[in-house]
Formats: structure tokens, C-alpha cells, sequence
């Protein structure tokens, strides 16, 4: 299905909460998570969001782009019906004598 543009998605969610301190320093480790902070912290909150946003965009472009499949090849169908009749009619009007 979509998993391949989940993954982004669910991760940049992830890191957004990390980086905007969903998860509390706790009580077992708080310096180690003060350190993990100040290193990465400001990296999940811009990476997160930037995440959030290119999984969105890939899931949306995929479905939008089932959906225009369909549409594109009956686009491709009518259009090689024209440009069949179209050199029909070319053919018609050059060797008018030919077509008879």
C-alpha cells in the first residue's frame, strides 16, 4: 500500500514530539536527557516538521496519482482516436482519389 510514504510521516510526527519535549526528562536519567536535548533538540524540531511534511506530500501525490492514471490513459485513448481521424482526413484531402 502506502507504508513507503507512512514511514516519513510517522517518523517526522515522532521527532517533532521529541524535539518539542513530549517525553518527559523522568526522574532515572535527567542529565542524559538534558545533554540529548541540547544536541538534537533543535534538529527534531526543524527535521520533525520537515518530515511530516514530505510524508504527507508523497502520500498525497500517490493517491492523487492512482487517480490520474486512469484519467491520463482515457486522455492517451481519445487522443489516438483523434490523430486516427485526423490522418484520415489529412489522407482525404491530399489523395482524394485514393480514399475512393
Amino acid at each position: 500500500m502506502n507504508v513507503d510514504s507512512l514511514i516519513p510521516l510517522l517518523g517526522g510526527a515522532y521527532c517533532t514530539y521529541l524535539g518539542f519535549r513530549g517525553v518527559p526528562a523522568g526522574a532515572v536519567k535527567p542529565v542524559e536527557w538534558e545533554q540529548w536535548y541540547a544536541r538534537w533538540g533543535r534538529f527534531m524540531k526543524i527535521g520533525g516538521p520537515l518530515l511530516v511534511l514530505m510524508g504527507a506530500a508523497q502520500l498525497f501525490s500517490r493517491l492523487a496519482g492512482r487517480e490520474l492514471s486512469d484519467d491520463s490513459r482515457i486522455a492517451l485513448e481519445e487522443y489516438s482516436d483523434l490523430r486516427t481521424v485526423h490522418s484520415i482526413l489529412v489522407q482525404d484531402a491530399l489523395c482524394p482519389t485514393a480514399a475512393a
